[in-house]
């Protein structure tokens, strides 16, 4: 063979040797004789299993700080105890005991100090909600009192002003003599009736009289006619009216109310007759205003029908319904055409 196909062939040997002894003191670091191939199966497995665990909840929690104590020798103979914090973030799916040095029941003493306690075992929860029920209840029954008060407080209201209405003065003229009201026997003539007339008190309280009006009608049958208040005569009377004043007891100075009449025979006929047939009769229609002490003032219509019954005979009689008899009560006006004010 020629020397430089020996040379070649001894240079591939020495390489294809180098190799091997290069393989073998690779594998030399390896115990038991594990392989390089075998090392990395088992980091990819290690690698799968972490990121299985990681998909299956998608997100790290963190567990919360985990304080303990531990015992370091900064020193040697000097031993410190000092608080360690340590913050651990892995997968839920991971269940970890930490135990080792840490101290577990100053973590759950710490956990219930922060605890609320139950506000429901609270003795002063308890007595604040019987407190509201209280005040409720005390609010309901304050409520129906109130309205029992405010009805009762109307009817009282209610009675206090009819106490007051039943005892205002209510005056009605009286007729205290018809001899000088007409002749006794027919005539053609003309002549004066005269018809004198005081007032009666039906009320409890006295009744201050300011103004009186008043004239003489003489009407067919109980045809009454129609009449201005303002253009009635003014009589000068204005006497105090004694309350519950009624007939003998209502007898003091008298008003005065006179007419001048022309009857002809037919007419005066018609005066004397009955009242089962055609006749005429009288009538003192007015009014009269006056005040009481409850600071009202009252004007009072009136129409009284009258017959001359004999020489000292009288008949009268209240006639003409609400259009001549009613009393309209107001409040005395500051600016009162009578000066009271």
């Amino acid at each position: 063979m020629p020397l430089g196909n020996n040379a070649k062939c001894s240079s591939q040997q020495i390489f294809i040797n180098h190799r091997k002894l290069n393989r073998e003191h690779d594998l030399s670091g390896y115990p038991d004789g594990i392989s390089v191939r075998s090392l990395r199966v088992v980091v990819a497995a290690v690698l799968l299993v972490v990121l299985m665990g990681a998909q299956s909840e998608g997100v790290k929690t963190d567990i919360p700080p985990v304080t303990g104590k531990t015992e370091a020798n900064d020193k040697k103979g000097e031993p410190t105890n000092r608080k360690q914090e340590v913050t651990v973030g892995v997968p839920p799916s991971v269940n970890m005991n930490l135990a080792s040095e840490f101290d577990l029941k100053n973590r759950n003493e710490q956990t219930r100090m922060y605890e609320e306690p139950s506000k429901w075992l609270d003795p002063l929860t308890w007595f604040t909600l019987v407190l509201a029920v209280a005040n409720v209840f005390l609010w309901l029954t304050t409520k129906d009192l109130a309205t029992e008060a405010k009805v009762t407080s109307g009817f009282t209201k209610q009675s206090a002003d009819a106490a007051i209405v039943s005892s205002m003065p209510v005056l009605s003229p009286l007729i205290t003599g018809l001899q000088r009201l007409h002749p006794l026997s027919p005539v053609t003539a003309t002549f004066t009736a005269y018809t004198p007339f005081v007032f009666e008190n039906f009320g409890k309280t006295p009744g201050l009289i300011r103004e009186v009006r008043a004239n003489l009608f003489l009407c067919k049958m109980d045809e009454f006619p129609p009449f201005d208040l303002g253009k009635l005569q003014p009589i000068g009377y204005e006497p105090i009216v004694a309350g519950d004043s009624r007939g003998q007891n209502a007898l003091m100075a008298v008003a005065e109310c006179q007419r001048q009449f022309t009857l002809t025979q037919i007419e005066f006929n018609e005066l004397l007759n009955e009242a089962t047939e055609k006749y005429r009769r009288f009538a003192l229609i007015g009014q009269v205003i006056y005040d009481d002490f409850f600071g009202m003032r009252h004007t009072r219509r009136f129409c009284v029908k009258m017959r001359r019954m004999g020489s000292d005979g009288i008949f009268q009689l209240v006639r003409g319904g609400p259009a001549y008899n009613r009393v309209d009560r107001q409040q005395i006006p500051k600016n009162d055409p009578f000066g009271v004010n």
